[in-house]
């Protein structure tokens, strides 16, 4: 939603719904990622972290690098034995 309705600034990850071009030049629905909001006693807003991002071409690859790269996300498959137990 282009008026915060789901108050994206007080997200660790935040989308704000935004049109944007996609690789071929058209219009298409896209999202603005803010990061690091949060609220309790270390409330803070988020900042922008991407701005027009296309949802059908760019989004994924764009949540899975903050997930691995910010917030230590281990990729399917990559993850290591520990104690030998799994």
């Amino acid at each position: 939603c282009p008026n915060t309705c789901g108050q994206i600034q007080l997200g660790d990850i935040g989308l704000l719904g935004v049109t944007c071009k996609d690789s071929e030049g058209n219009v298409v629905e896209g999202v603005d990622i803010y990061l690091g909001g949060g609220i309790g006693q270390t409330a803070s807003i988020g900042t922008l972290y991407k701005a027009k991002v296309p949802i059908d071409e760019g989004l994924e690859a764009a949540l899975s690098e903050i997930v691995v790269d910010k917030y230590g996300a281990v990729p399917k498959g990559q993850r290591k034995k520990l104690f030998g137990i799994f």
